[in-house]
């Protein structure tokens, strides 16, 4: 801050790299109580009264130790620290009239007579109130963030509807009719992942730079942090998918049960939610936020050309055929394509895949695209799996990974 802005502050907690205080108490006019403080252990430069007090102090700070004295300890031993331990061994106690429980004991960084916190308590609060505190706030800012929510939600809805429409009411009695079933369920898929992977990256990108700061200064885990952003995303994922699924499902004239619509929205809104995270982790394992968008448009590409819609696996070279089983994308349309399109016994329907050729349609699908009905719990299985491969690294991610130039 500039000198006036400073000089309005009247005390200060002042901490060095790692949490260790090094003043705690009143400024003074002119901030003359800092400046005496950290010139009583000398070796530091003098201070002229045309400084600016901020800039001095952090010049002060930065100097080697020696000359500069050990300012953690220069405040331990210093009037300023008995009497912060004094104020709060006070507060400590509960009044007569009060039923609240006293406050824990301070911290050993305050003074050489503090009782310290127990080795294993890294964090001033427990997981649960972190969980709590941290739900409240990322809660708040996604509510107070319309252009980002509001704007998925429009979006998503108006896409919905514009696939609806283009394939309305397709029959699979023609190949035409059969590709267009298969290709709008690909391409809400494509769709959907593709909007929510790239709209979280800005969100995430923008509350990195505060979890960096927050989580040098000790306030909560990266375990923690990492179980909000997951958890304050899924209201929205599942409002978006849930109004998808409802449009493009019965203007396609997909299969009319309920139990069908069912398991087909659960294998949408997990790939939705898949995509959404994917975002997340490459947010947070980058360096920026340009370069998360260019893998996650590398990674969308890859997934759809090795997902088995452009190129069946069948049809597929044997050395590139380990991309497919790997891809999420796969099992995905793995999963809606089987359950859509199975069928077997008399009055199956059928498709006119030439002028003289006409094949059941689960016969000819499941030939080409090698689908297998009975592994869509198997399906299930997987994209639950890549669920926790993804939310696994983006907690090591937290944990691990600093971006932080300085």
């Amino acid at each position: 801050p500039s000198r006036v802005l400073f000089n309005m502050f009247e005390s200060l907690l002042l901490l060095r790299k790692g949490g260790q205080v090094v003043f705690f108490g009143e400024l003074g006019p002119e901030a003359v109580n800092l400046v005496t403080h950290f010139q009583s252990g000398g070796g530091v430069p003098e201070f002229d009264r045309k400084m600016n007090p901020a800039t001095w102090m952090l010049d002060v700070l930065d100097a080697p130790s020696p000359p500069a004295p050990d300012f953690p300890q220069l405040y331990r031993s210093s009037a300023m620290a008995v009497a912060a331990l004094a104020q709060l061994e006070a507060m400590r106690q509960p009044h007569s009239h009060s039923t609240a429980p006293p406050l824990p004991p301070p911290p050993s960084s305050l003074g050489p007579s503090a009782t310290a916190a127990p080795a294993t308590q890294t964090y001033a609060a427990p997981f649960s109130v972190q969980l709590w505190e941290l739900g409240r706030k990322y809660f708040l800012v996604y509510w107070r963030t319309p252009d980002y929510n509001f704007s998925r939600v429009v979006l998503l809805t108006a896409t919905a509807v514009l696939l609806g429409s283009i394939y309305l009411r397709m029959s699979t009695s023609t190949y035409a009719g059969l590709f267009s079933v298969i290709a709008a369920q690909f391409l809400a898929v494509v769709f959907t992942g593709i909007q929510n992977m790239h709209s979280v990256m800005s969100v995430v990108a923008t509350e990195r730079a505060v979890f960096y700061r927050e989580r040098a200064s000790r306030m909560y885990s990266s375990l923690s942090y990492g179980f909000v952003l997951w958890a304050v995303e899924l209201p929205y994922i599942l409002i978006t998918s849930t109004f998808f699924a409802v449009i493009l499902y019965w203007m396609v004239g997909l299969r009319h049960s309920a139990d069908m619509f069912l398991f087909w929205w659960l294998i949408f809104f997990l790939s939705t939610a898949l995509d959404t995270y994917l975002g997340v982790l490459f947010t947070v394992l980058l360096p920026s936020e340009q370069t998360a968008h260019v893998v996650g448009s590398v990674y969308s590409l890859v997934a759809e050309m090795f997902c088995g819609f452009m190129v069946p696996i069948t049809a597929m070279p044997a050395m590139w055929q380990w991309l497919y089983w790997v891809n999420p994308l796969s099992w995905v349309l793995q999963a809606m394509m089987s359950t859509q399109l199975y069928c077997e016994g008399e009055g199956c329907p059928q498709t006119q895949i030439s002028e003289d050729q006409v094949v059941a349609v689960w016969d000819w699908v499941s030939t080409t695209f090698a689908l297998h009905y009975e592994w869509r719990w198997i399906c299930v299985g997987v994209l639950v799996g890549a669920h926790i491969v993804v939310q696994a690294g983006t907690h090591l991610g937290l944990h691990f990974v600093c971006h932080l130039k300085r």
